[in-house]
């Protein structure tokens, strides 16, 4: 005997062999697909997920991490003549460097756009802790602003983005 006969002849309606086609396989035998799950045995073990390599440091505790290292280095800088140099650009340049090296692949693209940004935020900052008495906040960001449109930390910036830039383009092209 065959399995599935007699049929009612409910059954041999076009729209129930459309079902009964949509939820059987190619070989008649129930689809996975529409099936519903059934619960995992207790003797079979669990799937094992594979770690996902490398850092998993987020992109913007990289970027606090320049900030942090980049101001310390400008305070340090700022203390012999009040303007920044040689200490700072070392400061952006190593840190940008040592944090595109540890941070997520998925973020590194932060840490490209990023040095310029962090510049201008320590410039900032050592421009309103070093203010003159009475300067406010709006001489402050005139100062920031003719740093910027001047070009005077434009070495700096680019030797941190290009750094940046480069060690990326290194990790990306290692992951291929």
């Amino acid at each position: 005997m065959i399995p599935g006969y007699p049929r009612s002849s409910a059954s041999l309606s076009p729209a129930a062999d459309r079902r009964r086609r949509q939820e059987t396989d190619d070989a008649g035998r129930p689809d996975a697909a529409s099936s519903p799950r059934t619960p995992r045995a207790a003797g079979r073990p669990a799937e094992t997920t594979v770690p996902e390599r490398g850092s998993r440091l987020r992109g913007s505790l990289a970027v606090l991490g320049v900030l942090v290292v980049t101001l310390a280095a400008g305070f340090l800088d700022a203390t012999g003549n009040g303007t920044l140099g040689l200490i700072t650009l070392v400061g952006l340049v190593g840190s940008t460097a040592v944090a595109t090296l540890l941070v997520r692949r998925r973020d590194m693209t932060t840490l490209v756009i990023a040095p310029p940004l962090v510049y201008l935020a320590v410039v900032a900052v050592l421009k309103y802790t070093h203010r003159a008495s009475g300067a406010g906040p709006k001489k402050v960001g005139a100062e920031v602003a003719a740093e910027l449109a001047l070009g005077q930390g434009f070495t700096v910036m680019a030797a941190a983005t290009g750094t940046a830039l480069v060690l990326a383009l290194v990790r990306w092209a290692a992951r291929r």
